[in-house]
């Protein structure tokens, strides 16, 4: 899949485009890195890679919304809206302990919300036939 193809919007939106794609990588990036911790356990190598897995769903799924990104915002965006109200009401309670919980599920609704305004609005100034 060639860039230009995926990225026919106007320059500035192409601009805005390929930033909500490198943050939403950072992103997954980031969730990756608490699954890490299971390496230092001492356990068989068979349970550690299997940990290592399920640690990692989430960012599996933030991978494939990247992917998904890449073709359909819109679809990206919903989806990563839905992923944080889910999480929201999951793990519900307002303990202070979890306020780093709600910034990263805020930042997730933040970045879906971006990705559809960024849709929306580049599809109003350029029409495509």
């Amino acid at each position: 899949m060639k860039w230009k193809s995926v990225l026919r919007k106007t320059k500035a939106n192409r601009n805005v485009s390929l930033t909500l794609r490198i943050l939403l990588l950072l992103t997954a990036f980031f969730f990756a890195l608490f699954s890490v911790d299971v390496f230092s356990e001492g356990y068989p190598m068979w349970e550690m890679a299997g940990a290592f897995l399920i640690h990692n769903i989430f960012t599996f799924m933030l991978l494939l919304l990247l992917l998904i990104a890449l073709r359909w915002e819109q679809i990206a965006g919903t989806f990563l809206v839905l992923m944080g109200l889910t999480m929201s009401v999951i793990l519900g309670g307002t303990s202070h302990a979890m306020t780093g919980t709600w910034l990263l599920i805020g930042f997730l609704i933040l970045l879906g919300v971006l990705f559809l305004v960024n849709h929306y609005l580049g599809r109003r100034k350029n029409p495509t036939p």
